[in-house]
């Protein structure tokens, strides 16, 4: 089967050395601590409900109305 390209040109040199940036120690602390952040949200994001933490108490507050009386009806 025929090409229906020309076919593709050498693979590009590599940068040099001195173009590629270096990571100071702190962007590599960062890095770290950002992808250790993003694991954790991850797996908790995924965790069933437990029932067997802390007891909460939750308050039921009971909110009543009172309506106007209706008018007397007269037959």
């Amino acid at each position: 089967m025929p090409r229906y390209a020309p076919p593709p040109e050498s693979a590009a040199p590599p940068p040099d050395e001195s173009s590629v940036r270096r990571w100071s120690w702190r962007a590599k602390a960062l890095a770290v601590l950002a992808t250790f952040g993003m694991v954790v949200a991850f797996v908790f994001e995924f965790l069933p409900p437990t029932s067997s933490g802390p007891d909460t108490t939750s308050t039921t507050v009971a909110v009543t109305t009172t309506a106007p009386p209706s008018p007397p009806t007269s037959l």
